[in-house]
């Protein structure tokens, strides 16, 4: 799938093969592979190593194509999460190659078999590589998630620190971070990196330029605490929504519970669900949206009573405020941060049509008889 991953880390973005993702985002997305896709994972590299070690011994094709076979099912179950599909090489054609090859069950050149074969092992052993970095992160930041960051009370960049530090280092750690003696895969201390600069424009066409800083890791473990740390340093944060299980990122400092995903089978999002079964007085007090309309019903008020709107501009902006509120509590394309943005001041007055007036600064002009 990949030999090493290339990357590059901005102030609260990462980029990868040309696409920037926030960080945290790729983590979040591989968090949740869920146990019983990598069981299935699992077991299909199982039984493909135990295909080739057969093909190893008798040299016939068929053993080789079908542990292909497993190979290719692999990878569409890890490329069917945006983390893989973005970290996999887009000329990467070996597995294809090889169904190709040993379909051709004669007409085989034995030593053009023997090199295509050297080859093809080196490659599917990146597979045995991602799947052991798969158990052994995700194992232990579930950990980390459930125990630290899941109970904080202050949501802060030193908040986050302090508990990752905490986690790390406290005696009983062992208990929940892999490790080989407990016989729980390998969650590294030390992780292999890179480094290679890279001066290029800031935007295409802009004309400026700047001195990027690539990083190349040799391990998914290597990235994903580098996406992972960077978020919590970002102040981003992981969570795990109480409706549906899935994690997600939050990019701002509240305590949500829910996701503003849709939530399978229903047009809903877990947001509007689970606040919906814990009712809307509790939900009141930490819905992300319910707080951002309070927010602007707030800044309302001080602009009316600073006559930089009239009353009728007012109540415009509040039904208009309300049902975008409508529309994204029952929807799942609007994001908490997109909502907080069309809530604000000038973006949801322009929606209106409505120019805030200012109020004019200093003494007003004295007036003279000849302006009279």
């Amino acid at each position: 799938m990949f030999n090493s991953i290339s990357f590059c880390v901005g102030n609260k973005t990462i980029e990868v093969n040309g696409k920037v993702f926030d960080l945290g985002e790729l983590t979040a997305d591989c968090l949740n592979i869920s146990s019983t896709e990598y069981d299935r994972i699992r077991d299909l590299n199982e039984q493909g190593k135990k295909l080739c070690r057969s093909y190893a011994g008798a040299k016939d094709l068929s053993d080789w194509f079908n542990a292909n076979e497993c190979f290719i099912a692999i990878d569409e179950l890890l490329c069917s999460h945006k983390i893989f599909a973005s970290l996999k090489d887009s000329d990467d054609s070996v597995l294809s190659d090889a169904r190709e090859f040993t379909k051709q069950h004669s007409l085989i050149d034995e030593a053009d078999a023997a090199a295509k074969w050297k080859f093809y092992l080196d490659y599917v052993e990146s597979y045995n590589e991602i799947i052991e970095d798969l158990y052994s992160f995700n194992n232990t930041i579930f950990h980390f998630i459930q125990r630290c960051l899941m109970k904080l009370d202050e949501l802060n960049p030193n908040s986050y620190a302090s508990a990752l530090n905490s986690f790390l280092y406290d005696e009983r750690s062992y208990k929940w971070i892999a490790n080989p003696i407990e016989g729980t895969g390998l969650f590294t201390s030390v992780d292999e990196m890179r480094v290679r600069h890279v001066s290029r424009e800031t935007q295409p066409g802009s004309g400026e330029y700047k001195i990027y800083d690539y990083y190349e890791a040799s391990t998914l473990q290597g990235f994903l605490k580098t996406d992972f740390y960077g978020a919590l340093s970002a102040g981003f944060i992981i969570r795990q929504c109480e409706y549906c299980g899935r994690y997600f990122l939050l990019k701002n400092a509240r305590h949500t519970k829910y996701c503003d995903r849709r939530f399978p089978g229903s047009n809903a999002t877990c947001a509007t669900l689970g606040y919906r079964m814990r009712g809307v007085k509790e939900a009141a007090s930490d819905d992300p949206r319910a707080a951002s309309l309070r927010r602007l019903l707030m800044r309302l008020d001080k602009d009316l009573t600073k006559k930089a709107i009239t009353y009728a501009e007012m109540e415009r902006v509040i039904a208009k405020a309300k049902d975008l509120y409508h529309d994204a509590a029952i929807g799942s394309s609007v994001s908490f941060e997109d909502f907080e943005v069309q809530l604000q001041s000038e973006n949801i007055y322009a929606l209106c049509g409505i120019e805030r007036k200012s109020k004019p600064r200093g003494r007003p002009k004295k007036v003279t008889p000849d302006d009279e």
